[in-house]
């Protein structure tokens, strides 16, 4: 909890001028704190039950978390997707779309898809496909950029990935019974919320400024020859 506060401070601090760096933070920090509510309710009042239900309280704060970074990434994206040129936008969308076909695909089989109710199953399955969408846009983001995304986008993307992987670990673990609070894999969580905030002071990236300037020069020199 305290990582997850500290990199929700991190975030907020960054919350402030110049505006364009405003909004986006702001989302964030509000993401984070959902998600560490998320967690107090978890630990205070369903850590120790069996069998608590789902959805609780706990997941809609949880799940919460995703509107909230999608607008942030939203927001970010812009600015660098006016650096982007057509052929970049139809690049990042393939390797968007297939990192969500893949995420799913591994996520699927985890889950006895006929057991409990509608509701349940929805909520369960949830969590590894806002993932994989969320990382969906990180992979638009690094095709727009000529694959080099620079270090912003780099932590954003190594921050999802981290959570990503531990809500399917916990996902499967809870399933089969073997979950145990305070292990490896709950690391994870905090560890992709300090290097989101890690990233929120990280200069935004010019790569795909240099992709398109390098695009025209050989423009040019293929139309001198």
């Amino acid at each position: 909890l305290a990582l997850r506060v500290i990199a929700g401070g991190g975030c907020l601090c960054r919350a402030q001028p110049p505006p364009s760096e405003r909004l986006p933070w702001w989302l964030m920090t509000a993401g984070i704190a959902a998600w560490t509510l998320g967690d107090v309710y978890w630990t205070v009042e369903l850590a120790d039950l069996i069998g608590t239900g789902t959805p609780s309280i706990a997941d809609s704060l949880y799940l919460a978390f995703y509107p909230l970074a999608y607008a942030t990434l939203v927001f970010l994206i812009r600015q660098q997707a006016g650096l982007a040129s057509r052929d970049l936008w139809f690049d990042g969308v393939i390797g968007a779309s297939c990192a969500t076909a893949v995420a799913i695909a591994i996520a699927f089989p985890a889950f006895d898809v006929t057991a409990g109710d509608a509701l349940e199953l929805a909520t369960t399955l949830a969590y590894p496909v806002l993932d994989a969408v969320l990382l969906s846009f990180v992979i638009l983001v690094f095709g727009l950029s000529g694959w080099r995304p620079g270090r912003r986008w780099m932590l954003i993307g190594v921050g999802l990935a981290a959570m990503a992987c531990s809500d399917v670990l916990y996902l499967v673990d809870a399933a089969n019974g073997a979950y145990a609070a305070g292990g490896f894999l709950d690391a994870g969580w905090p560890a992709g919320a300090l290097l989101g905030a890690q990233a929120a002071w990280q200069p935004v990236g010019t790569a795909a400024r240099r992709t398109l300037r390098e695009a025209q020069l050989e423009l040019l020199d293929v139309g001198d020859v």
